[in-house]
């Protein structure tokens, strides 16, 4: 067997504890471009929280796709992606302008940048039919400085699990628009 420095490995299960669902300011560390099967295209944002409490919450995490949303910017959800774009310029004076930004939509000029990020709890059914939950799911783009000054609210869970019987409440389907981000994406 390899020498390997036990010490250092992490057990598995053991991971990152699951942030509660609220609002963070975030700082994006990784941005990617990816082609979804129904043509469309989407953004995968690699995060890290950075004020607060919580600050480099996701620092020792590998793996990605805890610390991770995707955002959709081509056809119906090119307005919220343009609202997001907003948040972003919006948290980041000086350092981030629409306007030279699409001149040529590098996404990676994403990165290092803040803004402010709403999650909920999410549940669902896995494809091996297990419960999984609760997981923190991206709602929304917001100004940094409306987390900082506490102007948000906890949106509802939402239950996906198959068999589940829960219903869409009015909060739930004041918050679906936004959903629309990632109702092209390929999984």
């Amino acid at each position: 067997m390899q020498i390997m420095n036990w010490v250092e490995v992490s057990p598995a299960g053991s991971g990152v504890e699951k942030l509660d669902a609220g609002a963070y300011v975030i700082k994006i560390s990784e941005v990617s471009d990816h082609k979804a099967r129904n043509g469309g295209n989407y953004l995968t944002f690699v995060f890290d929280i950075a004020e607060g409490v919580h600050a480099n919450h996701y620092a020792a995490e590998t793996r990605d796709y805890t610390h991770s949303f995707n955002r959709s910017y081509t056809g119906n959800a090119a307005s919220f992606f343009r609202s997001f774009l907003d948040a972003v310029e919006a948290s980041n004076p000086g350092k981030f302008s629409i306007q030279n930004w699409q001149q040529t939509c590098d996404e990676r000029a994403l990165e290092g940048l803040v803004v402010g990020a709403l999650f909920r709890d999410r549940y669902y059914t896995n494809g091996s039919g297990k419960d999984v939950g609760p997981v923190l799911d991206f709602v929304r783009a917001m100004q940094a400085q409306d987390v900082r000054s506490g102007n948000w609210s906890v949106p509802p869970a939402k239950d996906e699990r198959t068999g589940s019987g829960a219903e869409i409440t009015p909060e739930q389907q004041a918050i679906a628009p936004d959903d629309v981000y990632g109702s092209d994406l390929p999984f």
